[in-house]
């Protein structure tokens, strides 16, 4: 019975390929009735294939105890029960019923606009590996005040001003008014990045030891590339977060002189309030870093130093330097340097999980034999206070000049925030709104006037 059984499954499965090529073809060729019959038959083929899996996996396990194997304590979601689950394990009833919720918590983190999506919830302890991954390499979320949240969207205040000094007052007279404290509110709305991989069949019978190194290595790799690129040069808008570097009019900007002295970089470090230089610092790629390091005092000796508190550190007129080769270096050799106290400059809003959910069947999955796995993740990051940060841009031969931020910050896609990125930045923009016809050719005013004429486009429609 078994082995007639697991031919009748084999066969489910090749007629629901077929089904599934069927839908592709009547979709190509506009026939909405075929596609409409075709689908009917899928479903038709996914309900019966469902059924015979569970037919044969409950006869595979007859007379074994739905506890065995089982281990103690597995009474919560934890990684040891998120493979077995995802591996193809048998589960018993308490198991299944805390995968049940897992998925039901995937669901309403992040399948808002469409509730068939049965993925899982990343589970705590894999989580923390995640992050503890993320972090251990070459990440700006060690550079900028994170903040987890649990809600899709919020805000929070911050005060800016300064008080001024309380009143010489007598005894019984009136007491003077101060100026009052100036607040200013920040509003988040969560971000939904996601992407797909491909899982061998291999892989997943192999180990789930190597499943987990697997999911972990990419999820964490995944989320620190999206994460540094997403708070240096985000777009803002509805899509994007707001950009360090990117974001036009966030901070006080400074344009570099075509040759560098001690004296440029001490009046940066001075256009920074004394109250935020306390906690300051340097941070720049390694061309920026060299650059710098050919200045040289009287004796010779580059005013890049080494910081004796701590092995292959440098400071540069005091303040930690900070090497970060996620900063770019555009099509004309010029780079960007930043000085200030990041913590407070920048405040990133994460939702401190992650969502996975499989398929062995659509996304190619069925045809090559390999599990489809697509991982989420949702998190936001803002300018929070513009006084505390100094950006230093190009190699330009023009005279030191400060430019301060704006009073307000728009935060809809601008043209003076896409021209802040590269041109290489601009095309990949390009092809997620879909704006035709530009290329490598074409010169960076062309490809941002193009941008800006099909979000118009878009406003209007």
């Amino acid at each position: 019975m078994s082995i007639r059984m697991n031919n009748e499954i084999r066969e489910l499965r090749n007629q629901l390929g077929t089904a599934l090529d069927n839908i592709e073809a009547a979709v190509s060729n506009g026939d909405a009735a075929a596609a409409e019959a075709a689908k009917n038959e899928a479903d038709r083929l996914k309900t019966l294939l469902t059924a015979a899996e569970q037919a044969f996996e409950a006869r595979r396990n007859m007379g074994i105890d739905p506890k065995d194997g089982a281990d103690e304590g597995e009474d919560k979601y934890n990684a040891a029960l998120f493979y077995k689950a995802i591996c193809g394990k048998a589960l018993n009833e308490t198991e299944q019923k805390i995968i049940a919720s897992a998925k039901a918590a995937y669901k309403n983190s992040y399948s808002e606009i469409s509730k068939k999506d049965g993925g899982y919830t990343v589970p705590e302890d894999i989580s923390t590996q995640i992050y503890e991954s993320i972090k251990s390499k070459e990440s700006v979320r060690n550079l900028v005040s994170v903040e987890n949240v649990n809600s899709l969207s919020g805000s929070r205040i911050w005060r800016r001003g300064d008080a001024n000094k309380l009143y010489n007052t007598e005894e019984a007279a009136e007491i003077k008014e101060m100026n009052n404290a100036q607040y200013e509110p920040t509003t988040y709305r969560q971000h939904k990045f996601a992407g797909l991989m491909s899982v061998s069949s291999e892989l997943l019978e192999d180990s789930a030891v190597n499943f987990q190194q697997e999911i972990t290595s990419w999820l964490s790799d995944a989320a620190r590339v999206t994460e540094n690129y997403e708070i240096l040069y985000g777009v803002g808008g509805e899509k994007h977060c707001q950009g360090l570097i990117s974001t036009a009019g966030a901070y006080k900007e400074v344009t570099a002189p075509s040759e560098l002295t001690i004296d440029f970089f001490r009046t940066v470090s001075l256009a920074l309030g004394s109250g935020y230089r306390a906690n300051a610092g340097w941070v720049m790629n390694s061309l920026a870093f060299a650059k710098i390091s050919e200045m040289k005092d009287g004796n010779g000796r580059s005013f890049i130093q080494p910081d004796p508190r701590t092995p292959d550190s440098f400071m540069l007129l005091g303040y930690p330097i900070s090497v970060m080769d996620i900063i770019l270096t555009d099509e004309d050799n010029n780079t960007v340097l930043m000085f200030g106290d990041f913590k407070s400059a920048y405040r990133m809003f994460c939702r401190r999980d992650f969502g996975i959910s499989f398929t062995d069947i659509g996304a190619g999955a069925f045809e090559s034999d390999t599990l489809k796995a697509k991982g989420v993740e949702r998190f936001d990051g803002r300018i929070f206070d513009k006084e505390a940060l100094v950006i230093v841009r190009g190699l330009a031969v023009s005279p030191l000049t400060v430019s301060k931020s704006a009073e307000s910050l728009s935060n809809d896609i601008t043209e003076a925030t896409l021209k802040n990125l590269t041109k290489a930045q601009l095309l990949e923009l390009c092809d997620e709104l879909e704006v035709a016809g530009m290329t490598n050719e074409k010169t960076k005013t062309e490809i941002v006037e193009a941008i800006l004429a099909k979000i118009n486009q878009s406003a209007e429609a």
